[in-house]
């Protein structure tokens, strides 16, 4: 038997060697021998050295041989498996010496080595060169740093958790196979390397990766159904140090596969399949620097996230509970962003944005408000932005993009592919703005519907239209219910042109609809001021005089109507009362007679959410008023000419010339509370009359046939006064108790539009007497409930 020596060289170029130190033989009775037998659990072929041992030390103190400085080679072309644990104390302190150089296992030949053992307490360096190294799950791999070279693969079978076993392994164009056997979550501690050309293939389970993997770049491949668990919040227990590896994924066989990260993900493309982005710990998630493929999917199921430097050419789905998505310097380049979060409102773009495809806001019944202000929007050349959105008619709402610019290229457009509506249309046209640019010089971006999708709605069935103005899509009537045959056979007419015909109709009519409203708003208000009472009069206070009155308003007002906001009018008014009071003349049976004619002219700058119109009224009239010290009759009736010139927006300006015919009747009635104050109830009926010219379009002629209202306008004030002031406040109700109005297109039917039946004023005067000559008064209305908005009076009055 040879002497065991350091300097001896173990040399099996022509048998086995076999170290069997499972009797625990000291280091210098290892014996060199070619057995007569081979255990049965090892197989060994030509130029393998065989370890069979519960322990292989290499440090310095127990080595007896120099096994190429340090290093132990296992060379076999037939499988070998390895049965014993595998130790070493390199980079470890303990009780011996502690060993300078890497303990080295190199594994050469293209037999498999299978590890059957627990050989994470081996902490040296492993160097796969040839074959595959194999890991059982009742096994664990080394756990120093395992280096595998081109064309070798570890298949590694992971079982359960075992925070003891962190290898690191560097992959150089090689393959690690990782299959999760257990029945949950398979955890691993390595840390993860790898150049461009190495892969990482999850075949089956969850693997949750708790250590650093970002200096991984190359392929990661999953299975359907193969998911990877990745964690970086340390929590009490610091155990999760997860970090994403990078590198191209495919997800096999057109399956899902999902990571569920806390820290993001690295730079990554995702090439094949679907991959589902999930955050269980609830921290915000950043994703970087991602490229999906054409025909790939990912989506993140994450809330609030904040994507950076993304590039879409498949689909990129927001699919979280929150309700803002941050997104720096994106490229959606032939795929679509898709925000189908249940709870998403607020898409932030900031940064470079580049538009060669589109963004798909159809999938959460959810208007969202897509902000591009922070960022530099630029549609590729000859392409389009194309839009999937979601329109909300009862709520005057629709998915909308605001920029402060959008650069483009000519024949690019904003192109909506198709929509959704989340309520039935009410009228017959409802106007929305899908597009706003703060920058006053911004050219917009044309507007084009790329769908012939049609919704049922109050008049018939809808369909969207590149219609009112830069930044605008209309809602109209595409086929009515009951169309007239006049308008269907209108010169040169087809079926196709029919519904674009009675849309103009309708667009071209709403302006005298809004201005109807306006004009009986401000009748209304006209005689309410000039039956505004100074006071009741006294015959020592009226003489024998004639008086001389003007009261100058202006109001704000806001008419909700029915058609809900759609059509809410803005209307903002300045006028003059001059009124002539006659003699007033003593009944025989008590109380006084007193005439009275009046003019009033005034200016209203009209708008709702797409029309704007300006309107001139002049109004004369006649007042006849009874009254005593408890009472007072006013009959009052009056004649209106308005003139109003509306903004049709494509359909050109048109002048709408009206006429109105109104009498009323207030009657009040004063409780004396005390020598000077009083409290007087009243109550104001009205009843309107309008007559509308004609209006002529290409191909149709609209006209109204009377639009006849009845209001009435019950109130209380109470008023205090002496010889020399006075101040009174009160409430009055105006109700509308009916209204028709027809209009006919070509003998067509347009149907109404109407203010709401019912609002609230609430109102301040004061009074100032000047010398027993006359007397000056300053009120202000509050109007609330079906209308909104403030009225300022200021009113003289001299007698003569």
């Amino acid at each position: 038997m040879p002497k065991n020596t350091t300097d001896e060289v173990i040399n099996s170029s022509d048998h086995a060697a076999i170290f069997d130190l499972s009797k625990n033989h000291s280091v210098k009775s290892f014996k060199k021998y070619v057995p007569s037998s081979i255990d049965q659990r090892i197989k060994a072929g030509k130029n393998a050295i065989i370890l069979n041992a519960q322990r292989l030390d290499f440090s310095k103190k127990y080595r007896a041989y120099d096994l190429t400085q340090t290093r132990l080679v296992i060379d076999s072309e037939n499988p070998i498996d390895v049965d014993s644990h595998l130790y070493s104390r390199y980079n470890h302190a303990t009780d011996l010496d502690t060993v300078d150089e890497e303990t080295i296992i190199e594994k050469r030949g293209t037999g498999v080595l299978t590890l059957n053992s627990n050989s994470s307490w081996f902490n040296g360096r492993v160097n796969l060169r040839e074959g595959n190294l194999v890991v059982p799950a009742t096994a664990s791999i080394f756990g120093g740093a395992v280096s595998a070279y081109p064309g070798t693969e570890i298949v590694w079978h992971v079982a359960e958790k075992d925070p003891s076993n962190t290898p690191s392994i560097d992959l150089h164009n090689a393959t690690l196979k990782m299959y999760g056997d257990a029945p949950g979550i398979s955890s691993v501690y390595f840390e993860l390397l790898g150049d461009e050309d190495s892969v990482l293939e999850i075949v089956t389970g969850n693997i949750h990766i708790k250590n650093d993997c970002s200096g991984f770049k190359g392929n990661i491949i999953l299975h359907n159904g193969a998911n990877i668990v990745i964690r970086q919040d340390q929590g009490s227990s610091g155990e999760h140090r997860g970090k994403m590896p990078e590198g191209d994924f495919y997800i096999k066989d057109r399956g899902t596969a999902i990571i569920d990260t806390s820290d993001g993900l690295k730079p990554m493309n995702l090439r094949e399949g679907h991959l589902v982005i999930n955050n269980k710990l609830g921290k915000q998630t950043k994703i970087k620097k991602t490229v999906v493929d054409r025909g790939a999917k990912i989506t993140v199921n994450v809330d609030d996230p904040i994507l950076k430097d993304m590039t879409v050419h498949g689909e990129l789905d927001l699919a979280g509970n929150g309700e803002t998505v941050v997104l720096k310097n994106m490229n959606i380049d032939g795929g679509i962003l898709k925000a189908s979060g249940p709870n998403i409102s607020n898409l932030q773009f900031e940064g470079p944005l580049k538009i060669g495809s589109g963004l798909n806001l159809m999938g959460n019944k959810v208007v969202d408000t897509i902000d591009m202000r922070n960022a530099q929007p630029s549609i590729y050349e000859s392409r389009n932005f194309e839009l999937w959105i979601d329109i909300d008619p009862a709520k005057n709402a629709i998915d909308n993009i605001i920029a402060q610019n959008i650069t483009f290229f000519e024949g690019s457009a904003l192109e909506i592919k198709d929509f959704e509506l989340l309520s039935a249309p009410t009228e017959e046209v409802h106007v929305f703005r899908v597009l706003t640019l703060t920058d006053e010089n911004a050219k917009y971006l044309p507007i084009v519907i790329g769908t012939n999708k049609e919704f049922d709605g109050a008049y018939g069935k809808y369909r969207l239209y590149a219609e009112g103005g830069d930044g605008f899509v209309t809602l109209r009537i595409a086929n009515p219910k009951n169309p007239t045959p006049k308008i269907a056979q209108t010169p040169n007419s087809t079926e196709g042109l029919q519904p674009v015909q009675l849309a103009e109709i309708n667009t071209a009519y709403s302006p005298m609809k809004l201005m109807h409203l306006a004009m009986l708003s401000n009748t209304t208000s006209i005689y309410n001021t000039v039956c505004n009472n100074f006071s009741f009069e006294k015959p020592e206070d009226i003489g024998e005089k004639y008086r001389f009155w003007n009261k100058n308003f202006s109001n704000s007002l806001d008419v909700k109507t029915t058609a809900n906001n759609v059509q809410k009018l803005h209307s903002n008014l300045k006028g003059t009362i001059i009124g002539f009071d006659g003699k007033a003349s003593k009944l025989k049976n008590g109380g006084f007679f007193m005439p009275t004619v009046f003019g009033s002219y005034s200016r209203a700058k009209l708008k709702n959410n797409y029309q704007r119109s300006s309107a001139n009224d002049y109004i004369i009239g006649t007042k006849l008023s009874w009254f005593g010290d408890k009472n007072r009759l006013d009959l009052i009736g009056s004649y209106c000419y308005t003139k109003t010139g509306n903004n049709l927006l494509d359909y050109g300006k048109h002048s709408l010339k009206t006429n109105t015919f109104s009498i009323g009747s207030k009657f009040s009635h004063s409780i004396k509370l005390t020598n000077h104050m009083s409290l007087i109830p009243s109550i104001l009926p009205s009843y309107s009359f309008i007559k509308t010219g004609k209006v002529k379009l290409d191909k149709s002629i609209i006209a109204t046939k009377g639009y006849s209202t009845l209001n009435v306008s019950p109130g209380i004030e109470l008023q205090i006064k002496n010889s020399q002031f006075g101040v009174s406040i009160g409430s009055k109700i105006n109700k509308r108790v009916c209204g028709t109005m027809k209009s006919y297109a070509d003998g067509s039917n347009i149907h109404s539009l109407q203010s709401k039946k019912t609002n609230v004023e609430y109102e301040l005067n004061l009074f100032k007497n000047i010398k027993d000559k006359g007397e000056i008064n300053i009120g202000i209305t509050k109007t609330t409930c079906g209308s909104k908005g403030i009225t300022v009076k200021l009113g003289v009055s001299a007698k003569l």
